[in-house]
């Protein structure tokens, strides 16, 4: 292989003139969710929320999160999946679902530990367009004798435009 070295300078002309502050997005829909760790299966519990945004489009109720305005929206969530006993295969599943109609689910994102594999520190992003009110849950599967359990978690959702 051969290696090459470069030996010159960019010349440096002088500094121009500052221009304008661009327009700033006042109008993001943005909530950041956290999550309590959890060793039980079922329905993640909200330990806190953040309205990014002075108008936000969420809400939350329960352990379950609101929004009713039709778009796009782009979900990222991350944390930490672990299980050092029976290696099941433990998941998390971000879910939607019609807030009329708790049937119709859509699993949006999906995480799973792989058979033998103790660990797994993670973010997923998904994009979603939904044109009818949403209902979000997260979900923690795992086998009744299993040690699995999940921390650190939270789960952002904006509204793009």
């Amino acid at each position: 292989m051969e290696e090459y070295q470069l030996n010159f300078i960019i010349p440096m002309g002088a500094t121009g003139p500052k221009g304008e502050l661009g327009p700033m997005n006042n109008n993001a829909k943005e909530i950041a969710i956290f999550y309590n760790n959890q060793n039980n299966s079922g329905n993640l519990e909200i330990l806190d929320c953040i309205n990014l945004s002075s108008q936000s489009i969420f809400y939350t109720v329960d352990n379950y999160i609101f929004f009713d305005v039709s778009g796009n929206y782009d979900f990222t969530i991350s944390g930490h999946l672990r299980e050092s006993s029976t290696f099941s295969g433990c998941s998390i599943i971000v879910r939607t679902n019609i807030q009329n109609k708790p049937t119709v689910t859509n699993d949006l994102i999906h995480i799973q530990l792989s058979n033998g594999q103790e660990e797994k520190y993670f973010l997923v992003e998904r994009i979603g367009r939904y044109s009818v009110p949403q209902r979000v849950t997260i979900l923690f599967n795992k086998n009744n004798d299993s040690d699995a359990s999940v921390e650190n978690l939270q789960l952002i959702i904006k509204k793009l435009f």
